[in-house]
């Protein structure tokens, strides 16, 4: 076979230095690294297979040959001059023929996004009036396959930040200027060389081609597109290494992409990304010794093998945690999900889970990466010394160790490791406008998500929730939520995310209370059969107390010192920090007989709120 005319001329990647060695990396090369990982990734990952082929009447080897096919075309928009000018030395030297003529200038090259100009050239190529000849018919009476591309081009050409789409785009940011119509028009034909040597590599043997049509979309492959080529860019001194040498047929790039399979293999092992799941052994596994199952927890194996979501409404410290857990546990031994992320309301809430998490990490994966994400997460102690646990005494780290450490670079990854702990804002920003939010939502979405305290949410909050659920049904994922009990009508909003609104949630009394949904029907679970597992009853005897400026009086400071004397345990909540402090001083202005009084409130510094925190969970206790 012929040796390839226009492809081999541009550059996808290039160091600074153009003196030593190979410092260019084909962009044919680049692109076939990224598919590279995204094969290899497919084939560790069932959840990803399902995920990706749910819906559809296509094999998955086939599903797999058109994912490979528009992944591979993620860079697409670097087939362009003005991309290829950003080092202009690297063009240079791949077209030592065309150094005379005059290229674009070094702002226009600046402002150029390749991405958002992919999608545009791909809008553009599809629309030319121009004959593409046996490569495409555009102008057939009915409409060509090339238009259901856009879905797959539009998440792919977006992996570095945002998705766009093609009827939105401002499309006179991204013509080519007249003085660079020569480059244009060898643009053109080397992006049409490519797709014509990818449906070669990917469509041709999985019995398929460009004429045909693809299936829908996954709303996941932006952020699974965007790992990919993250973790293709990773070029060590044994991984992706730079090549500029032009490959002399197809057969030769068919080979170079069998090559990286060992390249991709490597760094899904260093990224954690794959999950080392451990056989599920039931509730007991996570309890402490000598303790059985109790209360929720012997619910656990009765609850469907099945994606969908769960809502537990218990009284605190009925065992929720574990039997979230446990069922997250059973899930993932079934290959329905991945990993497992925890949500909470705040950030003490989050660094308390993380200590539980971290005696139950190791029953679910060998070596699991545990991490944190929230504001001051790397001013946890217990979360620094997981990240370094594993270096040994010779100074080399383990590879999940350096998974650790890769996946806490940002709160984005957080949704990329075995467990992650979180704030709930981390979740909800998955379903807002902001920068790679698709990574949070490929994180989420091969995942159990476990939403903690959901009946302290507000209106808003809530509102993103039902979108953050929306979404993880829509690509078939599981999610529970947990909560002391919910109104009927917030329960019905809930679990009508996952479709079934013809089935409203029955008013059963049973307490505590279980309610699945699935896109096969609907399911509730209590103790009924189980009395002797019903929560041990206790009564609550409020006390309003009406005051004129609403502040703590005397007689009420003297009735908490007193209380605290005979041995219980006192929480007076404000709704000001400035009232706290008032209230705090008076009280130890109160305390004869040495009772420990203790502030706790957002204002002391970091280091001192941290302290107090860890101070206030051991005076209370796990029962306080």
């Amino acid at each position: 076979m012929e040796p390839f005319k226009y492809i081999c001329h541009y550059w996808g990647k290039s160091s600074k230095s153009l003196t030593k060695g190979n410092d260019i990396h084909l962009l044919i090369y680049h692109c076939l690294d990224v598919a590279a990982v995204a094969d290899c990734w497919w084939d560790q990952s069932v959840v990803l297979q399902n995920t990706f082929c749910r819906n559809e009447m296509l094999s998955k080897q086939r599903v797999k040959a058109w994912l490979l096919f528009f992944i591979a075309l993620h860079d697409i928009g670097k087939f362009d001059i003005r991309f290829q000018y950003k080092s202009a030395e690297s063009w240079l030297k791949l077209n030592p023929a065309t150094p005379s003529l005059n290229g674009p200038s070094t702002q226009m090259c600046r402002k150029f996004n390749h991405g958002a100009a992919g999608l545009y050239w791909f809008n553009q190529d599809s629309l030319s009036e121009q004959s593409l000849g046996d490569f495409f018919s555009f102008f057939d009476a009915a409409p060509h396959p090339y238009e259901s591309w856009f879905p797959w081009v539009e998440a792919v050409t977006g992996h570095h930040g945002f998705i766009l789409h093609s009827q939105d785009q401002d499309k006179s940011r991204w013509e080519m200027p007249a003085s660079l119509a020569s480059y244009a028009a060898q643009d053109k034909q080397a992006r049409e060389e490519w797709i014509s040597v990818l449906e070669a590599l990917f469509l041709t043997p999985a019995g398929l081609s460009i004429n045909d049509i693809p299936p829908d979309c996954s709303s996941l492959l932006a952020g699974f597109c965007s790992l990919a080529d993250w973790l293709g860019s990773w070029t060590t001194t044994n991984t992706f290494l730079f090549n500029e040498d032009a490959p002399s047929d197809i057969n030769a790039l068919r080979t170079y992409f069998q090559d990286r399979q060992q390249d991709a293999s490597r760094v899904l092992e260093l990224s954690g990304l794959v999950s080392n799941k451990r056989c599920y052994e039931g509730v007991h596994a996570l309890l402490d010794n000598g303790y059985q199952p109790r209360q929720l927890q012997v619910l656990v194996d009765a609850l469907p093998v099945a994606p969908g979501l769960t809502v537990i409404e218990a009284p605190t410290g009925s065992g929720k945690t574990e039997t979230a857990l446990a069922y997250a546990w059973k899930l993932i031994d079934q290959q329905i999900a991945d990993s497992v992320i925890f949500a909470l309301p705040t950030q003490a809430t989050a660094n308390a889970m993380l200590t539980r998490m971290e005696a139950s990490a190791s029953h679910l994966f060998s070596s699991p990466n545990l991490i944190l994400a929230h504001g001051n997460s790397r001013f946890n102690h217990l979360f620094q010394s997981i990240k370094s646990r594993a270096i040994t005494e010779q100074g080399q780290e383990e590879a999940w160790v350096q998974c650790c450490q890769w996946l806490s670079q940002s709160n984005k990854k957080v949704f990329l490791g075995q467990i992650g702990v979180c704030t709930i804002d981390q979740v909800l920003i998955s379903v807002l406008p902001v920068k790679h939010r698709f990574i949070r939502g490929l994180g989420i979405g091969r995942s159990v998500l476990i939403v903690d305290e959901v009946h302290a949410y507000d209106t808003y909050m809530n509102g993103l929730l039902e979108a953050v659920l929306k979404a993880q049904a829509d690509v078939g994922g599981s999610v529970i939520l947990l909560s002391a009990t919910l109104p009927m009508k917030q329960k019905q909003k809930l679990l009508d995310t996952y479709g079934l609104h013809t089935d409203p949630v029955e008013n059963n009394s049973a307490y505590p209370l279980i309610n699945w949904r699935g896109v096969n029907g609907a399911q509730r679970f209590d103790l009924l059969a189980h009395p002797e597992q019903l929560p041990p009853r206790f009564s609550i005897q409020p006390e309003p107390i009406y005051l004129a400026d609403m502040l703590p009086d005397l007689t009420m400071l003297e009735r908490m010192i007193a209380a605290a004397n005979a041995g219980a345990q006192v929480c007076l909540i404000c709704n000001l920090v400035d009232v706290a402090q008032v209230c705090y001083q008076r009280l130890k202005e109160l305390n004869n007989t040495q009772v420990d009084i203790d502030l706790f409130h957002a204002r002391f510094t970091l280091n001192d709120r941290r302290e107090k925190e860890n101070r206030v969970i051991s005076d209370f206790g796990k029962n306080g």
